[in-house]
């Protein structure tokens, strides 16, 4: 005696083959620069054109960042980007230096990176996707106020 319905694995193969349609169309789409996982609004089109900071300055970052507290070595990283020509036309620049700024509390440069950045990503420019620990302008902007107003930080432990 048959415990199946006649069909069911048909369907079951048509449900899955359409699944996998569906996830390579949108793969191709994404590739093609139709589909963006990350911040932006259904109407921009994704730019990562940045070349003024290269996959080794994005690797001295990434290393940068387990010396947070090391202020003379976030300082050496600021001045690098700030060296580079062009710096202010590559997001993924002034997210690394807005980021750097941040952590020597150089709040002044840390805002004015920060407009730079929301003007870049009005005219389609983001950061590269290899950079860790991407805030949006949002998030950001509300961490500048933080460090702006210390007597709004909360003491460890209260969320």
């Amino acid at each position: 005696m048959k415990t199946t319905q006649p069909g069911f694995a048909k369907s079951s193969t048509v449900l899955l083959m359409t699944v996998v349609v569906l996830f390579g169309l949108f793969g191709l789409s994404t590739a093609l620069g139709y589909s963006y996982i990350g911040f932006k609004t259904p109407q921009q089109k994704p730019s990562f054109g940045g070349t003024v900071c290269t996959k080794a300055d994005i690797d001295g970052y990434i290393a940068l960042q387990k010396k947070a507290q090391d202020v003379v070595s976030q300082k050496a990283m600021l001045s690098t980007i700030e060296a580079k020509k062009d710096y202010k036309t590559d997001a993924t620049c002034v997210f690394m230096a807005m980021q750097t700024a941040i952590r020597v509390d150089d709040l002044a440069k840390a805002k004015e990176l920060h407009a730079t950045l929301k003007s870049l990503n009005d005219s389609e420019q983001y950061v590269n996707g290899s950079v860790p620990d991407l805030a949006g302008n949002e998030q950001t902007a509300n961490l500048i106020k933080l460090l702006e107003n210390p007597s709004t930080k909360r003491p460890v432990g209260e969320g």
